[in-house]
């Protein structure tokens, strides 16, 4: 009979500590035991890559909110069809980390730890592929400017201009950014900048990224740039909706009032996933601007709009999330 319930349970007996940092709390988990964890290689293969995610995850614990950073990792196996992504790292605290540089140390301190000493994970050596993060994640890790500024294109030192309330980018070829370039910070008001010295006497440099410690990696070519979320849900989405509700005064006319309200009625009988704030879509009628606040709700909608069972019945139905996806009940 076992002694302790540890035992039965399989309580690990080694715990990583979580740390303090500026902004909230981080917990390591580390790249090495996620690795092993989640990654067998039935395949035997000798060596594989892994794509790191960055990403923010918005919490809502009563009575304020909070905010999740996590790190999680995905490894590309040439035989394997399909794997299942892991944690690496996560934060959570009241604001997004305050220093990113505190946030990315234990990752970038542990990976180039394994790429030195060549540490094989199952028998199989391992390299980092790229990092695919959404837009707003992109330019925090890497320290560079907000991608709704002039210089934010990750690719090319185009120029964005003003046009309204938005930045066009003109179509002209433009000089490709490079990663000596890159890591010699010399691409100007692309990179944030801070003080440094004394007071009074301060000089505004550009911020390094912890992620230059990494110099397997390619600053340019191995982010992912173009993400789902800023492209089609808030972006394509989000602008057929407000034609198909105002209609563009060119070849796009509004719906008719009837309809518009009949759409709205359904909408409004969606449950949608604990991710979104609210649970339920916006009105049409009246808080359509409240819609460009929260981008899940413009992916949700394309979701359920491509749900045949969702849109073949009248009738108020029972909607359940499973995996990101709606499924419907009678």
């Amino acid at each position: 009979m076992p002694l302790d319930l540890r035992v039965v349970f399989d309580v690990p007996t080694i715990i990583t500590p979580i740390q303090d940092i500026q902004g909230g709390r981080y917990w390591h988990r580390g790249l090495k035991n996620g690795l092993r964890e989640n990654y067998n290689n039935k395949s035997g293969a000798s060596r594989v890559e892994i794509d790191i995610h960055f990403d923010e995850v918005p919490l809502f614990v009563f009575p304020r909110k909070v905010v999740a950073w996590t790190i999680t990792g995905r490894v590309q196996d040439p035989q394997v069809v399909q794997t299942e992504p892991f944690s690496i790292g996560l934060y959570v605290g009241e604001k997004r980390p305050t220093k990113m540089e505190e946030f990315l140390t234990p990752f970038v301190t542990e990976a180039k730890q394994m790429d030195e000493e060549q540490i094989a994970i199952n028998g199989a050596a391992v390299k980092i592929r790229g990092f695919n993060s959404d837009a707003t994640a992109l330019c925090l890790v890497k320290e560079t400017v907000d991608h709704h500024s002039q210089m934010a294109c990750h690719k090319c030192t185009v120029v964005a201009h003003s046009k309204g309330k938005r930045m066009a980018y003109p179509m002209q070829p433009a000089e490709a950014r490079t990663n000596e370039m890159f890591r010699q910070l010399r691409y100007g008001n692309h990179h944030l900048h801070e003080d440094v010295g004394e007071l009074g006497n301060q000089e505004r440099v550009p911020k390094r990224s912890a992620l230059l410690n990494l110099t397997q990696i390619d600053m340019v070519e191995d982010f992912m740039v173009g993400d789902e979320d800023h492209l089609l849900h808030a972006g394509l989405m989000r602008k057929l909706l407000f034609h198909f509700v105002e209609g563009n005064g060119s070849n796009v006319r509004a719906m008719k009032k009837t309809t518009l309200c009949n759409l709205n009625a359904r909408l409004q009988e969606v449950e949608l996933p604990c991710e979104c704030s609210p649970r339920r879509f916006p009105e049409l009628t009246t808080d359509l601007c409240s819609w460009s606040l929260n981008r899940h709700h413009f992916g949700h909608l394309l979701k359920w709009a491509m749900n045949p069972a969702a849109i073949a019945k009248p009738e108020r139905q029972k909607r359940e999330v499973t995996k990101n996806r709606f499924s419907v009940r009678s």
